[in-house]
């Protein structure tokens, strides 16, 4: 049996739910149904238009650059040119790429011709100089004096040492102006 009397069970019944306000409803459908909507929908346009603009690759391929390494055999300043290739232009064989600025060359030029000229009389200079030394020193062992003239050995040593200082240093010179 049923304890519960005939008066509560009749307000059970009696008592219907409460309906949820259209306004709650609305919002709950706003908060959870309308951003999945908007999702799904933007999903889908978003694959559409990727499918007809993006698309998947046509083809495969492979690029091969070559990079060939120049270098001047001197230093130097280039010359302005406007017809310079630019990075990354192609360049074909014996064209030019780069041209010096020679004014400076020319002038150093000038400079080691004048440095060889001075050297090349300063030889000429201590060769006319060693042969007068080695007459004078021929002449004093000609004689055989018991007493040797110290002084003008001496100074024909220092004048021997300075000749042949010189002419190591011409010849440097003229070895480097040869190159």
């Amino acid at each position: 049996m049923n304890n519960t009397t005939p008066a509560a069970s009749a307000t059970r019944d009696a008592l219907a739910p409460i309906p949820t306000p259209m306004h709650l409803q609305w919002r709950r459908v706003r908060y959870q149904l309308l951003p999945a909507i908007i999702f799904t929908v933007s999903l889908g346009l978003t694959a559409y238009l990727w499918k007809n603009y993006a698309g998947s690759p046509h083809g495969i391929g492979e690029v091969s650059a070559l990079t060939i390494r120049i270098a001047a055999p001197h230093d130097g300043r280039l010359a302005k040119l406007e017809t310079y290739p630019k990075v990354y232009d192609h360049v074909d064989a014996n064209q030019t790429v780069a041209r010096f600025d020679i004014a400076h060359l020319v002038t150093q030029e000038e400079k080691a011709q004048e440095d060889l000229g001075r050297l090349q009389n300063d030889l000429g200079d201590a060769t006319t100089e060693i042969e007068k030394l080695s007459k004078r020193k021929l002449a004093l062992n000609s004689t055989m004096f018991n007493e040797f003239d110290e002084k003008s050995l001496a100074e024909l040593n220092a004048a021997l040492a300075k000749i042949a200082k010189n002419a190591r240093l011409a010849a440097r010179l003229l070895a480097i102006d040869a190159s």
